[in-house]
C-alpha cells in the first residue's frame, strides 16, 4: 500500500528533481557521445516506414515492429534524424529509471531508508553502463526498458487489488515490450506466473485480461500477417532459428554474451549480494515473505534481462540490484509486528550502494 504521507509527498518531488537531471545527464551523452554499428538498421527500418514501406512484406527486418513503428512515427514529428531516435529511447530510459525509483520510494519496507534507497535505484538503473551505452541509441532497448518496469508496475498493482483491468494494462505492456523486441518476450510468462499464484481474487478473470492486452499490443504484427504469412513468419522466427548463427563467429558473440556479466562489476555484485540479504536482514525476509505477488514476477524478472544481451550485458538493470523486486509488506502493520521495526536496524543490502 502507498504511503501518502506530507513527508513522502515531499520525497517525491525531490525524485522527480533528480530523474531530471538524471534525463539531462542521459540526453547529454545520446545526442553527443551514443552510437552502436547496428543502429543503422534500425534506423533505415523507420524511414521505410515513413516513407510508406511495410516491414516483413517489401523489406526485410528481422525484429518485432513496433519499436520501428513509433520511431518512425517520433521522426515524422520531430525529424527524420539520427537524434530524434536518440531522444525518444533517452526518454524511455529515464522514465523507466524513475518508475523503478518511486517503486522503492513508495514500498521499501523500511520507511526511514526509503528516500535513499529511490535515490540508490535511480542511479542504479539509469546510470548503469550498459543501460547509459545501450538504451540511449536508436535501437528498442530503451523502450523495451521502459515497458518491461511499466507492466512489473502494473501487474504488481494488479495482483492486489480486485479487477481485471490494471492485468489488461500490464499485458498490453508486456506484449508491447515483446513486440519491440523478442529478447524481452519471457516477461509475458512473468506477469502469467505473478497472475496466477498471488493473485487475491479473480484470478482465472486477471490471466484473461492479461493475455487479451498482450493480444491487443500484437494487433499491428497480426495485420502484417495477415497480408504476408510466409515474410512474417520468417523475419520473426524462422531467420532467428535457421540464419541467425551461420555466419562465422555468431556461437561465440553468444556465448560472450551470455558470460559477460562475469566481466561486469555491476553484473556480477547484482547476482551475488541479493540471497546472503535475504538470510541476514530481517526487512528483507519480512518483505520476501509478504503476500505482493511481486517475487515470482522478480524472480523471473531476472531471467529477462540475462537474454536481453545482443552485446556486452545490455539493460541487465531491469528487475535487477535494488530491494524494489525482493516483495514488500502490503503496509506498516507487517514491520510493525517484527524485529525490523526498530529505527536503529538499517538494511544489509544499503550498503552495497
Amino acid at each position: 500500500m502507498y504511503d501518502s504521507s506530507p513527508g513522502d509527498r515531499g520525497q517525491l518531488k525531490y525524485l522527480c528533481a533528480a530523474a531530471a537531471m538524471l534525463l539531462a545527464a542521459l540526453l547529454g551523452y545520446s545526442l553527443t557521445r551514443a552510437f552502436a554499428w547496428d543502429e543503422g538498421f534500425h534506423l533505415v527500418a523507420a524511414q521505410l516506414i515513413l516513407a510508406g514501406k511495410r516491414p516483413y512484406l517489401d523489406f526485410c527486418f528481422p525484429q518485432t515492429p513496433l519499436n520501428a513503428y513509433l520511431t518512425a512515427g517520433w521522426m515524422r514529428l520531430f525529424g527524420e534524424t539520427w537524434r530524434a531516435a536518440h531522444v525518444l529511447e533517452t526518454l524511455c530510459v529515464a522514465a523507466a529509471a524513475f518508475l523503478t525509483a518511486d517503486f522503492v520510494r513508495a514500498r521499501f519496507p523500511v520507511p526511514e531508508w526509503r528516500w535513499a534507497g529511490a535515490l540508490a535505484a535511480l542511479v542504479a538503473v539509469g546510470m548503469n553502463a550498459q543501460v547509459v551505452i545501450f538504451g540511449t541509441i536508436g535501437q528498442s532497448y530503451g523502450l523495451s526498458l521502459f515497458l518491461v518496469v511499466a507492466a512489473f508496475r502494473l501487474a504488481v498493482v494488479a495482483v492486489e487489488r480486485k479487477g481485471a483491468s490494471r492485468a489488461a494494462a500490464a499485458g498490453f505492456m508486456a506484449g508491447a515490450a515483446a513486440g519491440c523486441s523478442l529478447l524481452t518476450a519471457p516477461v509475458l510468462g512473468s506477469g502469467y506466473l505473478a497472475l496466477s499464484l498471488q493473485s487475491r481474487g479473480q484470478p482465472l478473470a486477471k490471466i484473461a485480461a492479461f493475455l487479451a492486452g498482450s493480444g491487443v499490443a500484437w494487433l499491428p504484427i497480426a495485420w502484417l500477417y495477415r497480408q504476408g504469412p510466409a515474410q512474417t513468419l520468417f523475419n520473426i522466427v524462422l531467420y532467428q532459428l535457421r540464419y541467425r548463427h551461420k555466419w562465422n563467429g555468431a556461437v561465440r558473440q553468444d556465448i560472450g554474451a551470455l558470460s559477460s556479466w562475469i566481466n561486469s562489476a555491476q553484473g556480477l555484485s547484482w547476482r551475488c549480494w541479493p540471497p546472503p540479504a535475504l538470510v541476514l536482514d530481517p526487512a528483507m525476509r519480512l518483505a520476501a515473505r509478504a503476500p505482493s505477488g511481486i517475487l515470482p514476477l522478480a524472480l523471473v524478472g531476472r531471467g529477462t534481462v540475462r537474454r536481453i544481451s545482443h552485446g556486452p550485458s545490455h539493460l541487465r538493470a531491469i528487475f535487477s540490484g535494488n530491494g524494489a523486486v525482493r516483495g514488500h509488506p502490503r503496509d506498516r502493520r507487517t514491520l510493525r509486528g517484527g524485529r525490523a521495526s526498530g529505527r536503529t536496524r538499517r538494511p544489509l543490502h544499503a550498503a552495497y550502494f
